[in-house]
Parts: structure tokens; sequence; C-alpha cells
């Protein structure tokens, strides 16, 4: 979507410089035209100019219509998701986002999204109104207590975008930012373990009957996220150690790429008798 709004927006710039210049150009050159030289004149009386004021009406409310009709066609396409769009339910506190994912996996003050796959998120807020604002794909619409409220975006691209809260909420008093900060964190935790403890079976499911040899190594027993981790592969018979570091296996593009990436190009995963 951004796209769209990005050209609307530029071309409604360049008809308002066109016009600033074409009429501030006009005030100057009649200015200089019929400027004073002193002496006696006879000055023309024009009553009217037919064609002259056709062209300043007609054009002028054709360029209107026009940009209406536009700009209400870019509206319609941000307020009605499409039907497969992916639907994320997003609660907004003081200082913080929370979302809430199809398969019950939440997370706190990050969205992750799949690409070229439309996403439909159902916004409310637990306290006082917050504005949820994602710059880079031009989309923001208030969070409001007790009510829902929808937007939806199409991420194009892999990369990591900043979401803001667009609203002033009040300065945070030391506990409630201390709340805060642990929710975050426990929502943190929650997230990696349901995504590490279910990674083996989602990655059985997409055909890779080698997870159940997975090995994750951690610092601290007690931290669910793991330091690295190391998984088996069996391609077309031959075994791989691949090395994942620092983050759930779940949550590693780069792994469910290398694995489809490898089924596309037409191996496949297969585990030698008695592994």
């Amino acid at each position: 979507m951004a796209p769209g709004y990005d050209l609307l927006f530029n071309s409604l710039t360049a008809l308002l410089v066109f016009c600033l210049v074409l009429i501030m150009g006009a005030m100057v050159y009649f200015v200089w035209k019929y400027r004073y030289r002193g002496g006696a004149h006879n000055a023309v009386e024009i009553s009217h100019n037919t064609a002259l004021e056709v062209a300043w009406s007609v054009i002028p409310l054709f360029v209107v219509i026009g940009l209406f009709a536009w700009g209400f066609k870019n509206y319609l396409d941000m307020v009605i998701p499409p039907k497969d769009a992916i639907e994320i339910r997003v609660t907004g506190q003081k200082w913080s986002w929370s979302f809430e994912y199809e398969n019950g996996a939440t997370s706190g003050n990050e969205i992750a999204v799949p690409i070229n796959k439309p996403v439909k998120l159902i916004m409310t807020s637990n306290d006082v109104l917050h504005a949820f604002f994602i710059p880079s794909f031009r989309v923001k619409m208030d969070v409001v207590p007790k009510k829902f409220n929808t937007l939806w975006f199409q991420a194009t691209q892999y990369g990591a975008q900043q979401v803001f809260c667009a609203e002033y909420c009040g300065a945070p008093s030391p506990e409630e930012l201390e709340a805060a900060q642990a929710a975050n964190e426990a929502d943190a935790l929650s997230a990696a373990a349901a995504d590490y403890s279910d990674f083996a079976a989602r990655q059985a499911r997409r055909g890779w009957s080698g997870a159940k040899g997975l090995v994750s190594f951690h610092i601290d027993a007690d931290f669910l996220l793991p330091t690295f981790s190391f998984v088996p592969l069996w391609v077309d018979g031959a075994g791989y150690w691949l090395i994942v570091a620092g983050e759930p296996l779940l949550n590693n593009p780069a792994l469910v790429e290398l694995l489809w990436g490898v089924k596309a190009a037409g191996t496949r995963f297969a585990v030698p008798a008695g592994l």
C-alpha cells in the first residue's frame, strides 16, 4: 500500500507546487507589464471572457474530482483487508504492545509477520488512548479502550521496521515501568518456550523427518532461549549439521528458508534407518 500512498502524496505536492509557481509567475508578470510608467493612458475595459471563465472553472473541477476518486480508492484499499489476511490481535497498554497470533502464541513489543501475505490487526487498549503506527508501511490507527479498530498491511521483504505509539500516554511511574518491563520479558520467554518446544512437531509436519534429532545448548539452564543449537540434516542420504545461534529455532527465517530451498531444489530429507 505504501507505494500507492506515496504516489498520491507526491502527485498532490507536485500539483500544488505547479499551481504556486503558475500563480506567482502570473502575478509578477502582470505587475511588471501593467506597472505605472507615468503620463496619461487609456484603460481598456474588459467585461468578461467566456472561454477563460469556463476553463478556470471546469479544469479545477475535474482535477478535484479525479483526486477525490484516487484518494477514495486508496482509502477503501486501506480499510478493507483481503479475505485471506492473517489475523493478529493487538493490545495497547502504557508503554508496550502485546500481540496474539492465530495459533495462540504471544509476543510483546515485537510482531513477526510473513512476507507477501496480508496481515489484519484487530486492536484495542487496556487503559488509555493509543495509536498504532508503522511509518514505513504508511499505516496508522487509533487504539481505543473498550473498542476494536482494525488495519491491515503486507510486508514485501524481510527486515526490521519500527512500530510506534503516536499518542502521548503520560510519563510512567517507576512501579508502572518496572511492571511493563517484567510483562514484556515474560511474554518473550513464553513465546520462546512455545516456539522451542513445538519446533520439532511443526517441522515434522512440513515433511522434515529428521526434526527429532535437534540438540540445543544453554548458558543458563533456567533461561529458555538457547545459546546455540545443532540441527541434523540428512539431504539425499548425506548427513549435515546446521548450527543455529542465538534465537529460538522457529523464529529463525534462515532455517525455514534453507529447509524449503533444499526441498524445492529437488532433493529430500530422510533419516537413515535406525536413527
